[in-house]
């Protein structure tokens, strides 16, 4: 069980220098230490915003008052180098802090493209579930629901709020990918010294047992414990509900299932506000 822990070898960072890719890193920083991986930071040069500055009608508005002039690609680009500057000395005080190594790298294109590129070597990516523009304004948009959709593996999306400290939830099935969740919502619940719920999802109170003994027996061989909840044949608006109504911290999701796949997953990252780490 420990040899399959260590399989979490490098863990990326997508960092835009929105609150809630700052949380996100502030929580990779603790899983890499946990687990002994390399962490990498990524800085994603928006080639659209640039491209858009070749626009005759483009135009920035400021936040501070009600005029509005061009965008210049000289100064749109100034605006990039200062805020990839700003992240970069986050994240080196950050794991400073922990006394951790760390990689830090700038790219240039389009955003949702250059992260999936990057994490192709990756074990984990995590992203900050509402992203920044230049004026600031965030929100849940193409660039995360690309990723999610399109990326195998784990993907943890964070929350701003998933800094506190509450149970991580798991849902499992039994399936491989459930497996796999097992162990990283353990090593969760062990960075941020929280506990562990466990959802048994089930075609039948019989199944639900059987999944029961089998996440105890693995618990146990790790040192840990868990609450358990079943759910028999659930559908996505009752798993959605259900995940919602704990008070809890980041949800472990399996997407080997149809309920938690596609336009459902896209719902479900949008109706919770909760971090969640889908495993493919």
């Amino acid at each position: 069980m420990e040899k399959q822990m260590s399989s979490i070898k490098q863990i990326l960072v997508a960092l835009d220098g929105s609150q809630s890719s700052i949380s996100a890193l502030e929580s990779g920083v603790k899983l890499a230490v946990r687990l002994n991986a390399e962490l990498v930071g990524l800085f994603v040069e928006d080639i659209n915003l640039l491209r858009a500055t070749q626009l005759p009608f483009t135009q920035e508005i400021s936040m501070f008052s009600s005029g509005y002039r061009r965008l210049e690609a000289l100064e749109l680009e100034r605006q990039l180098r200062v805020q990839a500057d700003r992240v970069r000395r986050i994240m080196e005080r950050i794991t400073h802090a922990k006394n951790l190594s760390a990689r830090f790298q700038v790219v240039r294109g389009s955003v949702a493209e250059e992260i999936l590129i990057a994490s192709k070597d990756a074990d984990l990516l995590m992203l900050g579930k509402t992203g920044r523009s230049l004026p600031g304004f965030g929100r849940f948009g193409s660039t995360v629901r690309s990723v999610v959709v399109r990326r195998p593996g784990m993907t943890l999306v964070w929350h701003l709020d998933g800094a506190a400290i509450r149970p991580v939830v798991l849902a499992y099935d039994g399936s491989e990918s459930a497996g796999k969740g097992l162990l990283v919502a353990f090593s969760l619940q062990e960075s941020q010294d929280s506990g562990l719920i466990v959802y048994l999802v089930a075609e039948s109170q019989e199944k639900g047992h059987e999944l029961r003994l089998e996440v105890s027996n693995k618990l146990k061989e790790l040192g840990g414990c868990a609450t358990f909840r079943t759910l028999v044949r659930p559908d996505f608006a009752n798993l959605t509900w259900m995940l919602r109504s704990e008070n809890a911290g980041p949800i472990v999701l399996p997407c080997n299932q149809k309920r938690v796949s596609g336009e459902h997953l896209c719902s479900l990252l949008e109706e919770i506000t909760n971090p969640v780490l889908l495993v493919k």
